[in-house]
């Protein structure tokens, strides 16, 4: 899927491209995050496929079992959608509902919050050593294996750069590439520079990594400045021309792109290649073990650089 898209859309080479699998991830148990319909009752179900009726199995193969156990729980009459995340290295767990939290049925470890006001309730997960911090309303990966598998593989692509430099972090969420590659740069007297727009994420990146310059801003309408290094994690639509003319004002010797979309990828590396690029290393990722989603991390380095 991934070398077609790159082949039919980017019109790459393939043949001349290293595409590679990850490493094997777990296959059930895995997703930390839900969201589900309150059935007037209160009980939680899930929208049945291309659809917005409700289904309740008696289990989900891809739900971390403190989810599971949540969800056969839970109940919160009055409410109409319900999102549930839990932390697979601390065991805490959240609820976010659209309703007084006062009515929501659970047990005292579960953290209930009213998704209208969240206020500075959060879980923490940690990744590569370092404990992050994550609020109701900011995004974090499916499973705690998957980041930790992202972080690994993003700071293999990166390779040889400049680590003494500026590294940037464009659609940086919490900060995840920020809190734990980035301590490689300031680690070397470099600089991290981290651009997101959801204000709750760039809330949870100043507690996440501290020393990176965090930037309030779509990464389209961010100035650029030169950097050694970039790395991209955009939303499923990918970077699209204007993220990827902003990557190219940097001047990066080395980007590393990650992607939840063949179809969004192929379309960006073919961008990236259009300003001066070179696609050198592509690693699938079986972060949706069960659904037809991948995530794609893929290393370019600018043409006439040395690196």
């Amino acid at each position: 899927m991934v070398e077609d898209a790159l082949r039919r859309i980017g019109k790459l080479a393939t043949a001349e491209i290293p595409i590679r699998s990850g490493p094997e991830l777990p296959g059930t148990g895995y997703r930390t995050a839900v969201r589900m319909l309150a059935q007037p009752d209160g009980r939680l179900a899930y929208r049945q496929r291309a659809s917005h009726e409700a289904f309740v199995p008696t289990t989900c193969g891809v739900a971390h079992p403190l989810l599971e156990d949540l969800i056969a729980t839970i109940r919160c009459p009055g409410a109409t959608e319900v999102s549930l995340r839990v932390s697979g290295s601390t065991g805490q767990r959240m609820v976010v509902t659209d309703t007084d939290v006062a009515s929501v049925q659970a047990p005292p470890d579960v953290i209930v919050v009213n998704g209208n006001s969240p206020g500075d309730e959060h879980i923490t997960e940690t990744i590569d050593g370092v404990t992050l911090r994550i609020s109701a309303h900011a995004f974090f990966q499916s499973s705690s294996e998957g980041a930790a598998a992202l972080v690994e593989e993003v700071r293999r692509g990166l390779g040889s750069a400049d680590r003494s430099g500026v590294l940037i972090d464009a659609y940086s969420g919490g900060g995840l590439f920020s809190a734990t590659i980035g301590r490689e740069w300031l680690g070397s007297g470099g600089s991290v520079i981290a651009i997101e727009s959801n204000p709750a994420a760039v809330a949870d990146a100043r507690v996440n990594a501290p020393g990176a310059k965090q930037v309030e801003s779509r990464f389209e309408r961010w100035t650029a400045v030169r950097a050694d290094a970039v790395i991209a994690d955009p939303a499923r639509s990918g970077l699209a021309e204007e993220g990827a003319r902003r990557i190219a004002a940097t001047g990066a010797a080395r980007v590393v792109l990650v992607s939840c979309d063949a179809g969004a990828l192929g379309r960006d590396a073919g961008l990236l290649t259009a300003h001066g690029y070179r696609l050198t290393d592509v690693v699938v990722l079986d972060l949706f073990n069960q659904t037809s989603h991948v995530e794609v991390v893929s290393t370019f380095v600018l043409a006439d650089s040395e690196d």
